[in-house]
């Protein structure tokens, strides 16, 4: 082998053996956060939706309740029943008759006392003679109508309402008879003081009314 100065090559010396890796360095500050960009258009609105026009499927039918108590009024109310009566003009003759239905209404006070309506509506028809609100005009019969009207009183404390009283007697005529037969059996008394009005309508033979503060229009 040739090792002379003017040889071409000089051998190569052996790899040394790898140095140890290096520790980790320190991890760096976080950055600063970026500035907020614009805020972007608003999108289109969306196309609306289709309403639908098939209805909804039906519920189920609820349960039956109970049958309810047939014959039974309210403790509070009574009636109605049924009646008729001759109708007195402003000088006691008969004018008409009547022919309506009384419902009577109870109402506790905090005295102890009740407060009784009975309440009447119906219909009336004349009869020939003098008309109801003066006796100088006279009317023919068969002139129709109809009429509400009401008694209204209080009954003083002392007397115990029974809501429960038999009322199968009740009188079929005159509105004053019967209001006594329902107080004489549901608070043991009669019909003393009270407060009254009827109003009377026809379709082309006037109006009346009668009150117990006074008369206005007639029947002719």
């Amino acid at each position: 082998m040739d090792i002379s100065p003017n040889a071409a090559h000089a051998l190569r010396g052996q790899r040394g053996a790898l140095g140890l890796n290096g520790s980790q360095g320190i991890t760096g500050v976080n950055g600063a956060n970026g500035l907020n960009g614009p805020k972007g258009d608003k999108g289109d609105t969306g196309a609306a939706g289709t309403a639908s026009t098939v209805p909804g499927p039906k519920g189920d039918t609820g349960a039956t309740g109970p049958p309810g108590l047939s014959g039974i009024n309210s403790p509070l109310v009574n009636g109605p029943v049924s009646a008729t009566s001759q109708d007195s003009a402003t000088n006691g003759d008969t004018w008409a008759i009547d022919t309506y239905t009384i419902k009577y209404i109870v109402a506790p006070q905090p005295d102890g006392s009740f407060d009784v309506s009975a309440i009447a509506a119906g219909t009336f028809t004349t009869l020939a003679g003098v008309s109801p609100n003066d006796p100088g005009v006279t009317i023919p019969a068969g002139i129709t109508g109809s009429f509400y009207g009401d008694f209204a009183l209080n009954v003083p404390d002392g007397n115990p309402f029974n809501p429960n009283a038999d009322l199968s007697g009740h009188p079929a005529i005159g509105l004053v008879a019967n209001t006594n037969y329902y107080l004489n059996a549901t608070f043991g008394t009669s019909l003393v003081s009270y407060a009254w009005q009827f109003h009377y309508v026809t379709a082309a033979h006037g109006t009346w009314n009668n009150t117990d503060y006074g008369n206005t229009g007639n029947i002719n």
